[in-house]
C-alpha cells in the first residue's frame, strides 16, 4: 500500500482552476492549451465549476473566470491564521501591557 490513489476528475478540476489563476480570463481555447484536456471533458468540467459558483462565463465574450465569490473565500484570513513568531509577539506585548495589574 505504498501508493496513494487519487481522484482523477478532481484533479483535473483543479488544473482548470490554476489555469485560471494563472490567465484570470480565458477562453476555452486558452484553458485547453494550458491544460491538455480534452475540449469536451473540459466543457464538463466548466459547467461543473460554474454551477457550483467557482467559477463564471462573460456573457459578452463567453470566456470563463474565477468567481469572485471563489476570490473572496481565497483571500479572506481566519483569525486562527497567524504565524506562531506574530501570536508570540502579541501575547508578549499584551504580558509587558498588564504586568503587575491583579488578575
Amino acid at each position: 500500500m505504498g501508493t496513494s490513489t487519487t481522484i482523477r476528475g478532481l484533479e483535473r478540476g483543479l488544473k482548470v482552476l490554476q489555469a485560471l489563476q494563472y490567465n484570470p480570463i480565458s477562453s476555452l481555447h486558452d484553458i485547453y492549451l494550458e491544460t491538455g484536456i480534452s475540449k469536451p471533458s473540459l466543457l464538463r468540467i466548466l459547467n461543473t465549476l460554474e454551477k457550483s459558483g467557482l467559477i463564471s462565463r462573460r456573457l459578452a465574450d463567453g470566456r470563463y473566470r474565477i468567481s469572485a465569490n471563489l476570490s473572496h473565500l481565497a483571500r479572506k484570513r481566519d483569525r486562527y491564521d497567524v504565524s506562531p513568531k506574530r501570536r508570540l509577539l502579541s501575547l508578549i506585548g499584551s504580558a509587558k501591557r498588564f504586568r503587575g495589574r491583579p488578575i
